[in-house]
Formats: structure tokens, sequence, C-alpha cells
């Protein structure tokens, strides 16, 4: 199921999301854990933030470390290069030490 999400972000209001796609939506760390607080997002397997400009989306690890211990069924996380990352190698590591996490390259 996905859906479009209206402004302000509100998938918290969506319990059974499955996708989540932004592109050119400012989204801040601190958003996302005020979402992740109020609705794990349980059935969440994708999620994708991206954009047009360099330095436009403002997640960092901690915001995708967080996706990743939060949402049991997530698979995707998409855009990640494009991410505030102060350091994507420890990154990319620690989830694929985790478990259940594929490094793939896309077009």
């Amino acid at each position: 199921m996905l859906f479009h999400c209206p402004f302000p972000f509100t998938p918290h209001r969506l319990p059974s999301l499955r996708e989540l796609r932004l592109w050119n939506v400012v989204v801040t760390d601190s958003d996302l854990s005020e979402v992740l607080s109020e609705n794990p997002l349980p059935l969440l397997e994708e999620v994708r933030v991206g954009s047009g400009e360099i330095g436009f989306v403002r997640l960092t690890e901690d915001s995708a470390r967080a996706l990743a211990r939060t949402c049991p069924r997530l698979r995707a996380l998409g855009g990640v290069c494009e991410w505030s990352v102060r350091d994507l190698l420890p990154l990319l590591c620690d989830l694929l030490e985790s478990g259940g996490w594929v490094i793939g390259l896309e077009k």
C-alpha cells in the first residue's frame, strides 16, 4: 500500500504503511524520531528519501539506525548516499552485521 503523505509529514497516522518515499521533502532526524515514537511503523518494508540537490536531505545515520532498529520488516533503505551521513562506510557495515541487509546500487 503506497500513500501520498500530505503536509505536514504525517506517517504516524498511517499504521499500515508499507512504503515511504519522499523526494525533495525536508525531513530531519528529529522529525523521524517523533514519528517513530508515536508509531514504530511495524509493517514498513521500504523507505526511500532523496533529493535532486546535494545536501537537501537532512537525515543522518542516526535515522537509518533508528529505522533499522524500530521497523522489523524494513528491508530497503534507499537514498542513503544522499543523506547527511557523517561516515557512510560504518553505517553500511553496521546494517550488514545486524543481519538481513544486502547492499545494492540503483540507477
